[in-house]
């Protein structure tokens, strides 16, 4: 009789199993990867995006339980989000708001134009879920919010009486709105 044996996940899939079974037993899931372990993660994601695949979950999973945000990502991360699908979008935002906005506002910067384009981006989807999280990082932003005039107007005017989501975006844009100064 055979034995089974079991095949140890290997590159990323076991950085990503490390943040399923930390979570799993209910800690926050901190990884530390070294810069070839951090490299492994970031090839994996541009042969995704070059085989044209969408799906990017697992791999925002283990860059959002970094425990250090790095910069280096952004553009990565900008070329995911405009290469996923709506379901993965918001895996990317959340990877977004840990490489961008985190890290920039504690060093005390501005956030980048890749990160403004994509939360424009958001608030503009349609995808009450990826407007939901969009305004919740505009939130962040300080003065930077000046920049999304428009399209908080968009939110705070449209019809939406039947959708409880959109109801709250737009009540959240609304509010947004008024922290902007009239000039």
């Amino acid at each position: 009789m055979m034995e089974k044996q079991q095949v140890e996940a290997s590159g990323p899939d076991k950085f990503y199993n490390k943040v399923l079974e930390s979570l799993q037993q209910g800690k926050r899931p901190l990884l530390k990867l070294n810069h070839n372990e951090l490299n492994m993660v970031k090839k994996q994601i541009r042969d995704q995006l070059y085989a044209g695949l969408t799906d990017f979950q697992k791999e925002m999973a283990i860059l959002c339980h970094l425990q250090q945000g790095n910069t280096e990502l952004i553009p990565l991360l900008y070329d995911c989000y405009l290469n996923s699908s709506n379901e993965s979008r918001i895996f990317v935002l959340r990877a977004f708001e840990k490489h961008s906005l985190e890290t920039m506002l504690v060093k005390g910067k501005k956030v980048g134009e890749e990160t403004l384009e994509i939360l424009d981006h958001a608030l503009r989807s349609g995808e009450p879920e990826l407007e939901s999280y969009a305004l919740f990082l505009l939130e962040q932003l300080g003065m930077q919010i000046i920049l999304f005039k428009s399209a908080l107007k968009n939110l705070a005017n449209r019809f939406c009486w039947f959708d409880k989501r959109k109801k709250e975006n737009k009540l959240k844009a609304t509010v947004l709105l008024k922290r902007i100064p009239t000039i």
